[in-house]
């Protein structure tokens, strides 16, 4: 039997370096060269030291936000999320975060999200820039406390 291969995405770029060794890459999404397939030409996949199964995501909004989630809640294991749903620590950390997870799903969208929680758009949107701020002020902590231990 002969065996078929099956082309893998090439990094373009690393778009993006976060503490604790976290970036965002852009990829050429090669699965738009095959003839049955549709989709952007690029993809943002976000790698985690240590983490085997990490979204790829067709914005790098929805990357970055990804990302500011993961440092928001200290990091979490994306691994069987699909078969497990949200990972505990999102979970716990409250709507702000969980929205903004949630919000980094391909099927989601600020109106479906709004629906789930049974809030205005404004306050999803509102949400999300709390979120982000929250990632970012660990984010800086966590660079900081890097440079004091120098």
């Amino acid at each position: 039997m002969a065996e078929i291969d099956v082309p893998v995405d090439e990094m373009e770029a690393i778009v993006a370096e976060f503490p604790r060794g976290v970036q965002i890459g852009k990829y050429l999404n090669v699965a738009t060269i095959l003839p049955t397939t549709d989709g952007p030409e690029y993809i943002y996949r976000v790698t985690v030291p240590n983490a085997s199964e990490l979204p790829t995501f067709e914005e790098l909004d929805s990357a970055e936000l990804w990302v500011d989630v993961y440092f928001a809640v200290g990091g979490f294991v994306e691994d069987d999320t699909g078969g497990r749903g949200v990972p505990p620590e999102v979970a716990a950390a409250g709507k702000e975060v969980l929205t903004a997870y949630l919000m980094t799903r391909p099927e989601a969208d600020v109106e479906s999200v709004a629906d789930f929680f049974d809030v205005s758009k404004n306050t999803i949107y509102s949400y999300l820039s709390r979120a982000r701020s929250r990632g970012k002020d660990a984010r800086d902590a966590t660079r900081e406390q890097a440079r004091q231990a120098r």
